[in-house]
C-alpha cells in the first residue's frame, strides 16, 4: 500500500485504538500494528502525507483516535522514538 523509506529521516504514524485505547503503529498494508517494529517507515514528503491521510481517514472512521507522526531513530539495528 505504501512504500517505505529507504533511507535518511523516518518516521512512524502512531495513534490510539479506538476499541482498548492501546497504542498502535500504522503497517505497510494500512493494517494497525502494536509493535514499532512492524511499522511502515517513511521518510518526509508525499509518502508520508500520504500515510498521515491514510491514517487521519482511520480516525474519521473511528478506528483509532488523533494518528500522528514520529521520529524515529534506528538504535542497535532497532527502530525508537527519537523522543518521547
Amino acid at each position: 500500500m505504501f512504500k517505505a523509506a529507504k533511507a535518511g529521516p523516518q518516521k512512524a504514524i502512531t495513534a490510539n485504538r479506538l476499541d482498548n485505547g492501546r497504542v498502535v503503529f500504522l503497517g505497510e498494508n494500512g493494517d494497525w500494528r502494536h509493535a514499532l517494529a512492524d511499522a511502515l517507515l517513511v521518510a518526509d514528503g508525499p509518502d508520508l502525507d500520504e500515510a498521515v491521510a491514510y491514517a487521519q481517514a482511520q480516525a474519521d472512521a473511528r478506528i483509532v483516535v488523533e494518528p500522528y507522526p514520529i521520529d524515529i531513530v534506528t538504535v542497535d539495528g532497532r527502530p525508537t522514538p527519537a523522543r518521547i
